[in-house]
């Protein structure tokens, strides 16, 4: 009697902790991602919320102009209330988040294991001071596209490899009046601006910050060549005076319209060139002399927020969409280059093989006042109206600047 008695209460308990599971209420996720990313995240989320139906993801979104996205997450992140729980970040502001509290310390759950899965450079890059912030989700890196069709007609089979062929190609079908340009980049004050100076001062052997010394380089005359040859493509009209005014956008639907030989983008690029078969595209690795040039690294990868209340379940999150098949599903999408080994195969060698050369931008915690230090310095630097002697001042005060910055008196 007595043992049925304690049968039927157990029972009762099994009941009322299932109706308590299926009616109480998912936990929520938040993500924050760029407003042109937002059709690719939705059939991954969706395929998320079927497998584990206890956690919803809540998605927003903004637009990323000038890192616009990691402005915002940096005044929230630390708050509260208020910051997504999922925190999707560049590789850029890894450093400044471990710093302020802003991520959760992964090491304890990117096991060997999980790390093995993807690229070594993405998985460092998610890194600060030995400890793991962020899973990799898609390695990034500035792309040249050009326009195969008239390459022969500059007399090469080949794309540039150096900054003196680029000018020669673009000269030469400049005075044939088969395009209007022949080199588009972004050179309004914002982060792309530094996105494509780095690629142009590795190309020509210099450095911005030594992050071991914190030294500073931008006064040395390799980054003076390098500010005197993108200050020679508006000189010689390779470049237009407007490109000074140009984002990715801007500089994207110039080349569309074939106004332009050459164009210093993203891989995003793809997506919208996809129609027109004549485009192609290496890594931008130009190079001068005998130093070896590299694309600027811009990786992403998702992290875990510091204040969330619901760990387990962003972590679980993070390993569907790291995972080999989400990979595949998102980079179809968005043509973004994947940081899963097995999913990056579908790349080209040469591609795979840039990943492991691409030139970072300063790990450091300061890294947006060095950002906005260069960024004003560049302006003033490539303005068509400063002579060359003003670069060389404009570049030591900056220079002085960022040194002070980064080594402020004790």
């Amino acid at each position: 009697m007595a043992r049925r008695f304690w049968l039927g209460i157990a029972a009762l308990q099994v009941l009322a902790l299932g109706l308590l599971y299926f009616t109480w209420p998912p936990v929520v996720l938040t993500l924050l991602v760029p407003e042109d990313e937002a059709q690719a995240w939705q059939p991954l989320i969706q395929s998320f919320e079927a497998k584990h139906p206890k956690t919803k993801i809540r998605l927003t979104t903004t637009k990323n102009l000038g890192g616009y996205l990691s402005k915002q997450l940096k005044e929230g992140s630390c708050l509260p209330q208020g910051s997504p729980d999922l925190v999707y970040i560049d590789v850029i502001w890894v450093p400044e988040f471990a710093v302020r509290g802003c991520l959760q310390d992964l090491s304890g759950r990117f096991g060997t294991e999980m790390r093995s899965q993807f690229n070594t450079q993405s998985v460092k890059d998610g890194e600060y001071y030995g400890k793991s912030y962020r899973v990799p989700l898609r390695s990034d890196m500035g792309m040249l596209y050009y326009r195969s069709d008239l390459l022969s007609q500059a007399g090469y089979q080949k794309p540039p490899q150096t900054f003196t062929d680029l000018m020669k190609i673009s000269q030469t079908l400049k005075q044939k009046k088969l395009v209007e340009w022949g080199f588009l980049w972004q050179g309004d004050q914002y982060e792309g601006k530094i996105a494509t100076f780095v690629e142009i001062l590795a190309g020509h052997g210099g450095y911005w910050i030594d992050d071991e010394t914190r030294q500073v380089g931008l006064d040395q005359p390799e980054a003076l060549q390098a500010i005197q040859f993108l200050r020679s493509t508006l000189k010689s009209k390779v470049s237009p005076t407007s490109v000074l005014t140009y984002s990715e956008a801007e500089s994207l639907t110039q080349f569309r319209a074939g106004k332009s030989m050459f164009l210093r983008h993203w891989p995003r690029a793809k997506f919208f060139l996809a129609n027109d078969k004549t485009v192609k595209s290496v890594p931008m690795q130009l190079q001068s002399q005998d130093h070896p040039g590299g694309p600027c690294n811009g990786s992403w990868g998702l992290g875990i927020a510091k204040k969330t209340h619901h760990s387990d379940q962003a972590w679980r999150a993070i390993q569907f969409f790291s995972s080999e098949q989400a990979q595949r599903q998102f980079t179809q999408a968005t043509q973004f280059i994947p940081s899963h080994k097995a999913v990056l195969k579908q790349e080209s060698l040469e591609v795979q093989q840039a990943i492991a050369k691409a030139i970072d931008r300063p790990r450091i915690p300061e890294y947006d006042q060095a950002s906005e230090i260069l960024q004003a310095a560049l302006s003033q630097a490539l303005n068509p109206d400063t002579t060359d002697q003003a670069v060389e001042k404009i570049m030591r005060k900056a220079t002085a600047e960022t040194y002070q910055l980064l080594n402020p008196p004790s």
